[in-house]
């Protein structure tokens, strides 16, 4: 199911709705960078679609959100413990009383782990600022000359800046600032970042249209349009282990926002290109000659083994 959200700053959308608008976010953008068809795939365009119910993972990922960018009452409204297996007359009874009271029911050693992490997270001295003295969740939407309909959602929006939350499992075990650099890396994070950063100026136009909804603080907004320089900021934190955390800035004049620049109007293009070809109806399908392999188009390890 698709929805169309006006272009606008959206200070109160409902973050299923903003996921059900084919305008294109960073995770779009980016999926289109590696492969049109398992966007299209993965699109609520697609009937068959695989189910966007969220995974226990996602769940406990947003739960993290909360906590951080809202504190801990917000997520303490928003979700609460239990003790027995949803498959159990104890466990259905207790997740009954929890949506009664409009919550989200977490096993209880993630909401108690989500606890501790939230205030080490929030009790970083040096990242005080990073989730205070904004607004979280905020969500844009705008349209190029050229027609295309692009989308961003800040975790936390704030005057000079707009601040991510990303979760990291270190898996290898390896330097923990080396982890979260990698995973930048890995995740073409830089795309994320110089998308929204368009997103970021694109909000000037529609504050002075009046395109602006839900509650805000209209003073804060106006000296947020008119910062002249604003930062993207990454906090990663580990989510398995210590909740440690380590955070990175891109500011103007960065060469990796130049990069995300690159990437964002390849992935345009590409989605132009296949939506050209086959349009929004029907599955997108790579079509490629058969070509003759060469030695030099396998990996350096498997070249070594064929020589």
């Amino acid at each position: 199911m698709t929805e169309y959200i006006a272009d606008g700053i959206y200070f109160d959308l409902d973050e299923a709705a903003y996921h059900r608008d084919l305008a294109l976010g960073s995770t779009d953008l980016r999926k289109l960078l590696r492969s049109p068809p398992d966007w299209w795939w993965s699109s609520p365009l697609n009937p068959v679609a695989p189910s966007q119910e969220p995974t226990a993972s996602q769940i406990f990922g947003r739960a993290v959100h909360k906590f951080v960018l809202e504190g801990r009452d917000a997520f303490e409204r928003a979700y609460g413990p239990t003790d027995f297996s949803g498959a159990t007359k104890d466990g259905k009874a207790e997740r009954a009383v929890l949506a009664d009271l409009g919550k989200t029911p977490l096993k209880r050693e993630d909401y108690e782990r989500i606890l501790i992490s939230g205030q080490m997270i929030r009790a970083n001295p040096h990242l005080a600022e990073a989730f205070a003295n904004g607004y979280p969740e905020v969500s844009i939407f705008w349209t190029r000359p050229d027609g295309t309909r692009l989308k961003c959602r800040f975790d936390y929006l704030k005057i000079r800046a707009f601040s991510d939350l990303k979760s990291i499992r270190n898996s290898r075990g390896i330097d923990f600032v080396e982890a979260c650099r990698r995973s930048l890396a890995d995740y073409r994070y830089e795309v994320q970042a110089s998308h929204y950063c368009e997103g970021r100026e694109a909000m000037a136009a529609l504050l002075a249209s009046g395109r602006v909804f839900g509650e805000h603080d209209a003073e804060w907004l106006h000296r947020a349009v008119s910062s002249p320089e604003f930062a993207a900021v990454f906090v990663f934190w580990q989510a398995d282990n210590s909740p440690i955390t380590w955070a990175c800035s891109l500011s103007p004049g960065n060469p990796i926002l130049e990069a995300g620049r690159r990437d964002i109007e390849r992935a345009i293009e590409r989605y132009k290109e296949f939506v050209g070809r086959f349009g929004l109806n029907e599955p997108w399908v790579l079509v490629e000659p058969v070509s003759e392999l060469d030695i030099n188009d396998l990996p350096a390890w498997s070249q070594a083994r064929a020589a």
